[in-house]
């Protein structure tokens, strides 16, 4: 039988080592400012900064300091990919590729797997035509494409984000924003845009 006194005691006594986040908060701004995910900022302040917290955590906290990042506030909403997607004449290869993307597990794709379903081997062809689908939907929607790590814009930012689990030899895996495969829902209910 467990001892209910005791238990209050030892809650009263029990110490929470947390780390206190305002200190880091530039680098959090910093951070999400380049596009990085709440869990590679808790990675990246476990592996730079010793400490250990969750990314639901960070992501509270910033919102309280009222820090969100440009990328959040700018990511269109729903309405909008739905508007830009009917504006835009897409070809049978961005249809597929789209809607093969919408269709994945967690929304989440690598390129190869994009070529690959359209029968090519490589990524390369997904690079070329998901990569152009993606820099006239950024140009649709006047959305300023995240850089990559080479410092180029990155036009898939518009279609999705890195997948944060990813390990450093891992293929890049893009995970669809979710008001992105909200509007394909719509669309494909609505219009059919995807038969």
């Amino acid at each position: 039988m467990t001892d209910l006194s005791q238990l209050l005691k030892d809650a009263e006594s029990y110490n929470v080592n947390k780390a206190n986040l305002d200190v880091y908060k530039e680098v959090i701004a910093k951070l999400r400012s380049k596009g990085a995910s709440w869990r590679e900022i808790a990675k990246f302040l476990s592996d730079k900064a010793g400490i250990t917290v969750e990314h639901t955590k960070i992501a509270r906290t910033a919102l309280s300091w009222g820090l969100e990042t440009h990328f959040a506030k700018d990511l269109p909403s729903s309405d909008e990919y739905i508007k830009a997607l009917r504006l835009m004449t897409l070809s049978n290869d961005e249809k597929i590729m789209l809607y093969f993307h919408f269709n994945q597990h967690n929304r989440t794709v690598t390129y190869s797997e994009l070529s690959n379903c359209l029968g090519y081997d490589s990524y390369q062809y997904a690079n070329k035509v998901y990569g152009g689908f993606s820099k006239k939907l950024c140009e649709e929607l006047n959305f300023k494409a995240l850089p990559s790590a080479s410092g180029r814009p990155f036009y898939g930012s518009v279609v999705g984000m890195k997948y944060a689990y990813s390990g450093p030899k891992d293929e890049f895996q893009l995970v669809m924003h979710h008001e992105l495969s909200k509007a394909i829902e719509e669309l494909r209910l609505e219009d059919n845009i995807f038969e």
